[in-house]
């Protein structure tokens, strides 16, 4: 058993065989000391091993043994993960579409990452990519909930808008019917509508027209105290209004 001095701290015993891998691989060096029982004094690492003195290389200066010293290049899964990584940040409404591949390639690249022992660069943007990947899986059901949250709101103003076009169409038809009938003293007057473009057909078409399109209950008469109703899809129940335009409860 030997017992060596590296930077002048003791170690050992350690066996013949580890004292000359620690040689070869560059732990000691020459001016390092060696001892084992039956010697007189400590010996220089040349002087124990003379077989090894004249073949040992000097260690490699900021490298660890064993490390890769060619030519390093990217791993393309890397790439791709951190890509794939930044539009599922960024393109919020597709991200569920780029959330796993970032994550697949992610985990693929640092394998063969580590596997290449140096030969191949990207592993930070590997660990990026998969980061942002996974944020992808926590949006899923934020996304969800969001989405459940704006449907009721989205539909209730789409309800609310349509509500005010009939109120404001009412008020036309009305305010045309009351012309019609002071200018041809008369008490009523049919009402005729094209659903598909809208536009306003008989006596009343000179006073109003064109409303919305698509509605699915118009008056086919007006009168100069009735009342009348108007109805679009989506709108909720028909409306119901007095002669003047005004909605009734």
């Amino acid at each position: 058993m030997y017992f060596i001095t590296v930077n002048r701290v003791k170690q050992g015993p350690i066996n013949e065989a580890e004292v000359r891998a620690m040689i070869v691989c560059g732990q000691v060096q020459p001016s390092d000391l060696c001892w084992r029982e039956g010697w007189a004094e400590w010996r220089t690492i040349p002087a124990a091993f003379p077989d090894l003195a004249q073949g040992t290389p000097p260690p490699l200066l900021g490298r660890e043994p064993g490390a890769y010293t060619g030519t390093r290049e990217n791993c393309g899964l890397a790439i791709v993960s951190l890509v794939c990584g930044i539009c599922t940040i960024v393109i919020f409404p597709l991200f569920f579409v780029f959330m796993i591949p970032a994550i697949i390639c992610g985990h693929v690249a640092q394998s063969r990452i580590k596997q290449a022992k140096g030969a191949l660069l990207g592993g930070g943007m590997a660990l990026a990519g998969l980061i942002m990947g996974y944020m992808g899986v926590v949006m899923v059901p934020m996304g969800g909930l969001m989405a459940a949250m704006a449907i009721p709101a989205f539909s209730k103003v789409r309800t609310e808008s349509l509500g005010k076009t009939m109120d404001n169409d009412a008020r036309h038809i009305a305010n045309a019917a009351q012309q019609y009938y002071m200018e041809q003293n008369v008490m009523s007057v049919t009402f005729s509508y094209d659903s598909a473009s809208g536009a306003v057909g008989g006596p009343l078409a000179n006073y109003v027209p064109r409303i919305a399109k698509g509605y699915t209950i118009v008056p086919k008469q007006l009168s100069w105290e009735g009342t009348f109703q108007l109805s679009l899809p989506n709108a909720g129940p028909p409306r119901t209004y007095n002669a003047e335009g005004k909605r009734l409860p």
